[in-house]
């Protein structure tokens, strides 16, 4: 028993030509999705706090670094 695909007729064909000749025009990767206004400012302020609590946790770094690695942290508990 044999099966045959049913014939493509020529509407069909122009579908599938045009739907070839626009994803071949598209540039290659992922697309990009439109964003509207409020979104795009919301992560705006998003990532500017998250820049922020990355500066303040920096700068905590840094002064927990310079005790410990200066001995004061040492002589503090010491003292305690």
């Amino acid at each position: 028993m044999q099966v045959s695909a049913p014939p493509i007729g020529p509407a069909s064909g122009k579908q599938v030509k045009a739907g070839a000749l626009q994803r071949l025009s598209a540039k290659p990767g992922r697309q990009q999705g439109h964003v509207s206004a409020e979104v795009h400012e919301a992560i705006k302020r998003e990532l500017q706090d998250q820049e922020r609590a990355l500066a303040d946790l920096s700068v905590a770094l840094a002064i927990l670094r310079k005790k410990t690695n200066g001995g004061s942290w040492d002589r503090s508990l010491a003292r305690g």
